[in-house]
């Protein structure tokens, strides 16, 4: 009986440094990026230009424009990648002259933080995806700067 409330304890200790050391990496974000195109986050349009994305809660962003008032809150999921990249960037999905966050990497984290697609994005893929092939669909990466 003390052998398994031991492996119980273990377990649960392992789980909330995981959690913790998670939590950390994440509390970090602070980014600036220069996007060249008007883009969505969620259901909102905003216009070209530079913004600063930032760590909220856990499992929450903003997004800011840095010369307006133009801001976004978004959750987030925790997404993963085989490599750990280099510098730190924001990633949109395309879709013709439409564009979407998708997801934002640290640098040197392979740990990232994925949004889920919206409504809008969902039937604008359906709608390619019936109307012509998958390859019209673009994942664009733009580096971010500290």
């Amino acid at each position: 009986m003390k052998r398994q409330a031991l492996m119980i304890l273990a377990t649960l200790s392992l789980f909330v440094m995981l959690t913790a050391t998670s939590v950390h990496a994440q509390s970090d974000i602070h980014l600036k990026v220069n996007i060249p195109f008007e883009f969505s986050v969620r259901e909102k349009t905003f216009p070209a230009g530079e913004y600063t994305v930032r760590y909220v809660t856990q499992g929450v962003l903003s997004i800011q424009s840095v010369d307006s008032n133009a801001v976004q809150t978004f959750m987030t999921l925790s997404a993963r990648t085989n490599t750990k990249p280099d510098k730190s960037s924001v990633v949109f999905n395309r879709y013709g002259d439409q564009y979407f966050l998708s997801t934002i990497w640290r640098a040197g984290d392979n740990t990232g933080l994925a949004l889920r697609r919206p409504h809008a994005e969902e039937l604008i893929r359906a709608k390619r995806l019936l109307a012509t092939s998958a390859s019209e669909h673009q994942t664009v990466s733009i580096v971010a700067h500290r």
